[in-house]
């Protein structure tokens, strides 16, 4: 089943340069849309873009010989739940994050940052050692279409300096959904030291957990109960947190906790990642 609870398209592409710019949350709405990636096809989507972006755009992130599919994928997708980012102009697919969830029963919860603290002697806190747990992981916008995205706003020019931080937005939009529809309580996250400012900036704050630590350059392993985020952002910048829960909309959800389907295909190399 299709699940895709963002609010019909806004037709707002004829607001005129003159006009007063649009609320954060408009301008969101008018360019962009969420979707929960729950088919075959759309999480192919993700892995497509996921492709593009770690191993074509970031060469030597993840070696693109070992996906001769064009599709990045590793054991995690297994169990993780999926989410994209539509540019509404274009009809394309411009971003994709997953949520990786603890899957319960007798399976040991097996995460990235679970393996990056193991080998870099990190002690999680205890209560990032309970279940509820998610991992955000894999967020990621394909920078060969931020151009393109840039180009559709034709509103006020204040609209255009802020539609790129609107596409990260997005993906923490999809994060939140993800964790509402699956029944987690606490993220997890290893981010660069851009991102954990581009987010505070915005009012969503993370803890850290040790050191910065080397992963593919510079990072820093971080966690946050996810009610405590979101009350602070609501407090901080009630405009992103419009976004991040469609005006409260989501905040509603509440379905009983499910493991994302494994992944489509049968990949031929299936590595850990973060």
């Amino acid at each position: 089943m299709q699940l895709q609870i963002s609010p019909g398209a806004f037709q707002l592409e004829g607001h005129a340069p003159e006009c007063e710019p649009l609320s954060l949350y408009d301008l969101y709405m008018s360019t962009f849309e969420t979707l929960v990636a729950d088919t075959d096809a759309l999480r192919e989507a993700c892995f497509r873009l996921r492709y593009q972006v770690y191993c074509i755009e970031n060469e030597g992130y993840e070696p693109a010989s070992a996906f001769a599919d064009g599709l990045e994928r590793d054991i995690f997708d297994s169990h993780s739940a999926h989410a994209l980012l539509r540019h509404r102009a274009s009809d394309e697919f411009v971003g994709t994050v997953r949520t990786i969830l603890d899957p319960g029963g007798a399976a040991a919860r097996d995460f990235p940052v679970d393996r990056i603290c193991a080998e870099n002697r990190i002690g999680m806190p205890r209560s990032m050692a309970s279940g509820g747990v998610a991992e955000l992981s894999r967020f990621c916008i394909a920078k060969r279409l931020r151009r393109q995205v840039l180009d559709s706003v034709r509103s006020h020019p204040d609209d255009r300096a802020r539609i790129m931080p609107a596409m990260s937005l997005g993906l923490m939009r999809g994060c939140y959904l993800l964790t509402r529809l699956n029944g987690a309580t606490a993220w997890c996250m290893v981010m660069e030291q851009r991102l954990i400012e581009f987010l505070g900036k915005h009012g969503i704050h993370f803890r850290p957990i040790g050191p910065m630590i080397e992963f593919h350059g510079q990072r820093q392993v971080c966690h946050e109960d996810v009610d405590c985020l979101m009350a602070r952002m609501k407090a901080e910048r009630p405009d992103v947190w419009d976004i991040i829960t469609d005006k409260g909309r989501y905040c509603a959800l509440s379905m009983p906790r499910t493991i994302a389907r494994k992944p489509a295909g049968n990949p031929r190399r299936l590595k850990a990642s973060a």
